[in-house]
């Protein structure tokens, strides 16, 4: 085997005020830190070691109904990531980003939005070029039944360098979620997503991100629960890379299977352990392997 047993402990804290206020204003506040890792064996590093980061997300998203049918909203954040080891110092970042969502209600059940969003992209090191990413979507949600609900979004993003005006880069991205609840304990939710991603391979510009996931849930009893999650993603990146004898642009697979039993131990404290199988398969063979994981997570809401 490539890699041998190990363990990993990760930790992850949020924080969030959800208001509602008189007139039809709402403000949402989120601060989330994150202590974890990557995949094994992300960008060139084909070693047995994960790469281990601290990220910080804050952001803030107010919405305002401008009349019966048509509503705002507003939404700007900041996402601050830092890798542990120096030699992924080239990917350590912050990244500022701005959004703006005009939704019109066209029935009960339906409603149709244009949205808008602008990240700025600024690497602490030169190695990966500035960036700006613009992104255009129009989009629509409903509800099929009493039971079932979606949304679906489709746009055209644009990627803009700060110093390789020729390298810009445009591609289509979009998002779809469905949800089913068979009966008051009981959900499926699929989605569907299509984005850009920054580079772990220093040096090569952005990767497009495509994932289906599929998961299940069952609240069992009044404390318990069963997850089952299933999900494939592929990363295509956009620059051709030399591993020995081999260039090309590269592209990996990974697919996902995994349950999760949740036990609500205390009103404040859930427990949940399980078990995951994930694959990459990469069309270069020396960046395949399989993963299994069993995990335990202590989760405390205060």
């Amino acid at each position: 085997d490539k890699f041998e047993d190990e363990n990993e402990t990760t930790q992850r804290g949020e924080a969030m005020i959800d208001v509602n206020l008189r007139g039809g204003l709402g403000l949402n506040l989120l601060a989330v830190h994150e202590n974890t890792h990557d995949p094994y064996s992300t960008g060139l590093n084909n070693l047995p070691q994960t790469d281990n980061y601290t990220a910080w997300t804050v952001s803030g998203i107010l919405e305002y109904e401008l009349g019966a049918k048509t509503d705002i909203r507003l939404d700007a954040g900041t996402y601050l990531l830092n890798y542990d080891e120096a030699r992924n110092a080239f990917r350590d970042r912050t990244d500022v980003k701005g959004g703006l969502m005009l939704g019109y209600r066209v029935s009960p059940k339906f409603r149709v939005f244009a949205q808008y969003e602008l990240v700025d992209i600024n690497y602490d090191t030169s190695v990966q070029d500035d960036s700006q990413e613009h992104h255009y979507f129009g989009g629509f949600n409903w509800q099929l039944t009493a039971k079932s609900r979606g949304m679906v979004k489709a746009g055209y993003g644009q990627k803009k360098f700060d110093t390789r005006s020729g390298d810009d880069k445009d591609e289509f991205i979009g998002e779809v979620q469905l949800s089913h609840q068979f009966t008051p304990k009981s959900s499926l939710n699929l989605a569907l997503t299509r984005q850009t991603n920054e580079s772990d391979i220093a040096g090569t510009d952005d990767r497009i991100s495509d994932l289906v996931s599929l998961s299940y849930v069952w609240q069992m009893t009044g404390k318990t629960s069963l997850k089952l999650d299933t999900s494939w993603l592929r990363d295509d990146y956009n620059d051709a890379i030399t591993v020995g004898a081999q260039t090309d642009k590269r592209q990996d697979d990974y697919w996902r299977a995994g349950i999760g039993l949740g036990w609500n131990a205390l009103r404040w404290l859930n427990v949940s352990l399980g078990y995951a199988f994930e694959r990459r398969d990469s069309n270069f063979d020396s960046f395949d392997y399989d993963n299994h994981t069993s995990f335990l997570n202590l989760t405390a809401v205060m």
